[in-house]
């Protein structure tokens, strides 16, 4: 993967983890609903939730892709470790994601 494939990856993962921060716990509350408020819904609405659980799930991976980067920041182009250590401070963002993690 060239250098620009890997910084838009990194810039990609950092707008999840920020959504993860802002507006993550909204989208992965889950709602209990009873058959009938079910079969009541509009189908904007379902697809409105159905959006959110896979923007949610896609924003779990991002973290791992991140790990990934990160575990093996010294092979990558100096322009990622730039963008993933300086410019975008993913890593004060990942602990604020994760506060257990924290220390």
């Amino acid at each position: 993967m060239d250098a620009d494939s890997l910084l838009e990856l990194t810039d990609y993962c950092y707008r999840k983890l920020v959504y993860l921060n802002t507006q993550g716990a909204e989208d992965a509350a889950y709602k209990e609903r009873s058959g009938k408020a079910i079969s009541e819904m509009l189908p904007e609405e379902d697809l409105q939730e159905k959006a959110a659980g896979m923007e949610f799930g896609v924003a779990v991976c991002s973290i791992s892709i991140l790990r990934y980067l990160t575990d093996y920041m010294g092979a990558l182009p100096l322009s990622v470790m730039v963008s993933h250590v300086n410019t975008k401070h993913s890593n004060s963002l990942e602990l604020e994601c994760f506060p257990s993690y924290a220390g």
